[in-house]
């Protein structure tokens, strides 16, 4: 054969097909080859079945190489994550990032001594500064700022130096003569109260109320001041709640003999709005002097030293804050406020973020200005002296700076998808959930939605190790549990547990994945997977003090910016006053011990505290009507409560003559609102709002009521009294109720109702039935019709009333959303037809259409009602809802 000969017919086939071949090649291999993260094999392992937008439960077996930070996964339902999330959310996952300290990278380029910038309000300019070689150290660093922003009320420029969301430098100007009334502070003090005057004693006892100081340079301080008679020096002074000793003070300004507010100023600056106590206390001379107040159990303010435990009363004493001055030019080359310099924080920032001071690639360091006010601003004049291996030098360019995402390394691990916000259908059925990540594909498996139990939490997350831990899991279900299997993460053996409990002791500190599986009577079975931070006993009694102190801090804080009621009602849902004093004395508890045996009783009792992290308002509605439906009167209860007579024949003439008398004579609105504590790893409801607002559409001469089944945790801002297991409310009174609960109720299903006195209700009167032929046959045909008919009528009627709304919204947030968004789009003047038409078009059944609009409307959303209760409770003898 000669092997140089071709043959044309073959090679006319050949080629193009070794050409497709070679394509087809590219075109897969390519993107595999191109990708950052590669699939192994196994490449998954996750749960196929789950309960009704339940969250994905399993792991990917995947590595990643320089794979940015900020990539996002995105599943089948469209839920996203940044992979950084679903790394934190892996205790047990390895990586390093490049930065080291997984932040973002900045990039430096058109460097020049001066950079000038308009910046408004609201604005914000991020430069860099490069250094080049192997640093050894920094010596000093500072530049000048030039603003033209004038004086304000607020601060006109902020200084982030590092770009890490801390306020390192800031205008220090201030006015003296400039106040800002709306930074004017009394605390509790409400000048509407009844006051009466208390006088300064012969000695040093100082009036103290606890003020909330704004950002501000300086502050006047002060209150009101009444002068009967002699002569006597008056100080005002600024103390840390936080206990120390006196901050800052002034010598106030004499009072007149008719009372007034007088005021001195001082000094001292605060950067974050914070609490402080206001007091006021004579120093010498003698005399009569006063201030003014009123006793309270809400209140602020005491009188005497040291703190109380109580501060029962509110003082008219102040604090207001000073204008900032003009900015001018402003040096930034000292301390920041905790005491370090700029040099050695620049020092500090080069090696979290990159593990070494080498910089021969070269190094940024971030530097970034705020704007609070419309200005233009210059900054130059900047000397970082540092010394490097060829000597020192001077840096005096600052750079325009771009920035770029860290980027992940990591082998092939198990990374688990549990918390990261990817789930399946609300639906009940066979779906298939895929995950890709930055667009390219991951995994792709089928699941089927069930209705088995829902794994909400497990408590604790943190334990200690060598010492035994009782975990507790919280899990919702409509069925009866069998059984909970634990695999604590560390090879030891798994276990099995009739309820809901188990003990374990990890012998090792780490970060464990804890695995529980759930199973219902029915065999159907849920798992979920919990990240446990195990510690040293010592460790963990340290880091979970301080936890609990930031946390009720931030909480405390969060709650102030509430309404009262909303503050009490979130207060007596976290019990914060017993956690503060729990918390002093576990710290009085482990500075006192001495042996293993206290460690461990101080772990048992740390682990018990289950403060969250933050609170958030989970939902909210405002402005709906109050729903009452047939199911919510209860007419034994309001006779003991109102008095009256009824019929128990004509009970649901009754029922509808109290849902008549509210729709003809009452305008009712509701306010909801539920909010959540932020734990470790889940979000719980802490406790519900609502705020009933009623109005007169007549004038009522007479008394009605909002009576409403009895509630756990239930407090209200109303006078309120309890009958029969209800508490009822004279809202003829208080046309405005507040009024909270921890039971997990919304405006849906809230069973109240408004009634006044069985004696004021106006019933239809009963119609008497005409005679009818006495045709006997004709009569039991009919009868046995009607019999038939009755029976199948009641039983569609008691599952259209027990079962219609589960049926319809298996997902009960589908129903609450639909409400909410009827209200929103009634408030803005929709027509009932354009709602429905807009729900529509979401994909919204007209089944379930008509059932919200029929429930927001206040009207009957099953069967026309047969009183089948009335009728068994004459056969059993039992009044309706007695208890």
């Amino acid at each position: 054969m000669n092997l140089n000969k071709i043959d044309l017919k073959k090679s006319s086939f050949a080629l193009p097909i070794f050409a497709i071949a070679i394509f087809i090649l590219i075109l897969f291999i390519f993107p595999i080859i191109s990708a950052s993260f590669s699939v192994g094999n196994p490449n998954r392992s996750l749960e196929t079945v789950y309960g009704p937008s339940g969250n994905i439960t399993g792991w990917i077996n995947i590595s990643f190489s320089s794979e940015p930070w900020s990539s996002v996964f995105m599943d089948s339902r469209g839920n996203s994550a940044n992979l950084s999330v679903v790394l934190k959310n892996n205790g047990v996952y390895r990586y390093s990032c490049s930065p080291i300290d997984c932040k973002e990278d900045y990039t430096a380029s058109d460097g020049s001594t001066t950079k000038t910038e308009t910046l408004n309000f609201g604005n914000s300019k991020t430069y860099g500064i490069k250094l080049t070689g192997n640093v050894f150290s920094i010596d000093s660093f500072g530049f000048v700022l030039d603003s033209n922003a004038a004086a304000s009320c607020t601060n006109q420029i902020e200084v982030d130096f590092l770009d890490d969301s801390v306020l390192d430098a800031r205008n220090k100007n201030s006015l003296d003569s400039g106040s800002c009334i709306n930074q004017k502070n009394y605390g509790c003090f409400d000048s509407g109260q009844t006051m009466e005057e208390f006088t300064f004693p012969t000695g040093t006892t100082p009036y103290c109320e606890k003020v909330n100081l704004s950002s501000s340079p300086g502050f006047f301080i002060g209150g009101w001041i009444k002068k009967m008679s002699g002569s006597r020096t008056l100080k005002a002074s600024i103390y840390d709640t936080a206990g120390g000793g006196e901050i800052a003070n002034c010598i106030l300004p004499n009072g007149s003999s008719s009372g007034g507010e007088v005021s001195c100023n001082v000094s001292y600056s605060v950067t974050t709005p914070k609490e402080h106590y206001v007091c006021i206390s004579a120093t010498s001379g003698s005399g009569d002097y006063k201030t003014r107040g009123y006793s309270t159990t809400n209140g602020c303010g005491f009188y005497g030293t040291p703190v109380p435990s109580t501060t029962p009363a509110a003082y008219q004493i102040f604090a207001q804050g000073k204008q900032f001055g003009a900015v001018g030019s402003m040096g930034v080359n000292k301390s920041v406020s905790n005491g370090r310099t700029f040099a050695e924080l620049a020092e500090e920032y080069l090696t979290e973020k990159y593990g070494t001071k080498d910089c021969s690639s070269g190094c940024v360091i971030p530097l970034s200005i705020k704007s609070n006010f419309n200005q233009n601003i210059t900054i130059k004049n900047l000397q970082v002296n540092y010394q490097k291996e060829s000597g020192i030098v001077t840096e005096n360019n600052f750079y325009e700076v771009q920035t770029t995402p860290a980027k992940v390394t990591s082998g092939f691990q198990r990374l688990y998808l549990d918390g990261s916000g990817f789930s399946v259908p609300a639906n009940l059925g066979n779906s298939t959930f895929s995950l890709r990540l930055n667009g390219q594909g991951v995994i792709s498996e089928k699941i089927e939605v069930k209705d088995i139990p829902i794994i909400k939490s497990v408590s604790p997350t943190n334990a200690a190790s060598a010492y035994p831990t009782e975990f507790t899991v919280s899990v919702t279900s409509k069925y009866n549990l069998t059984g909970f299997s634990w695999d604590f993460g560390d090879n030891s053996q798994e276990i099995t547990t009739l309820v809901n409990k188990a003990s374990h002791a990890y012998n090792s500190v780490g970060v464990y994945n804890l695995m529980v599986r759930v199973i219902d009577q029915r065999g159907l079975s849920a798992l979920r997977v919990f990240m446990i931070n195990v510690s040293s006993p010592k460790e963990l009694i340290n880091s979970s003090l301080y936890d609990a102190e930031k946390d009720i801090s931030n909480l405390e804080e969060e709650i102030s910016t509430f309404p009262q009621f909303y503050q009490d009602s979130l207060n007596l849902a976290l019990n914060l006053d017993s956690a503060k004093q729990k918390v002093v004395f576990l710290k009085s508890a482990y500075q006192n011990a001495t042996s293993e045996a206290e460690y461990s009783e101080i772990v048992a009792e740390i682990i018990e505290l289950n403060i969250p992290e933050g609170i958030a308002k989970s939902k909210s509605a405002q402005d709906l009507t109050l729903f009452s439906g047939p199911d919510y009167v209860n007419l034994p209860v309001l006779q003991e409560i109102a008095g009256g007579n009824y019929s128990s024949e004509r009970e649901e003439d009754y029922v509808n003559a109290v849902l008549l008398w509210k729709q003809e004579n009452l305008e009712t609105k509701v306010d909801f609102n539920e909010f959540s504590g932020r734990y470790t790893g889940y979000v719980e409801p802490i406790t519900r709002i609502f705020e009933i607002k009623v109005g007169e559409k007549k004038d009522i001469p007479y008394d009605y009521y909002l009576i409403i089944p009895e509630m756990d945790g239930f407090a209200t801002d109303a006078d309120y009294n309890t009958q029969s297991g209800y508490i009822y409310i004279n809202i003829k009174e208080d046309n405005s109720v507040s009024f909270s609960t921890t039971e997990d109720v919304d405006f849906t299903n809230l069973n109240a109702f408004i009634s006044p006195a069985i004696s004021r209700l106006a019933v239809a009167e009963e119609s008497i039935p005409e005679e009818k032929p006495k045709w006997t046959v004709f009569i039991l045909v009919v009868f046995l019709l009607l019999v038939i008919g009755f029976v199948v009528y009641i039983i569609m009627q008691e599952w259209y009333r027990r079962r219609y709304e589960n049926y319809l919204f298996k997902n009960k947030n589908d129903l609450y959303n639909m409400v909410n968004y009827v209200n929103n789009a009634k408030r803005k003047g929709l027509k009932n037809t354009d709602i429905e038409e807009n729900l529509k078009k979401a994909g919204w059944s007209s089944e379930r259409i008509r059932y919200v609009m029929r429930k927001y409307a206040g009207r009957r959303t099953g069967m026309l009602e047969i009183p089948i209760t009335k009728l068994t409770e004459k056969v059993g003898g039992k009044p309706k809802n007695q208890k």
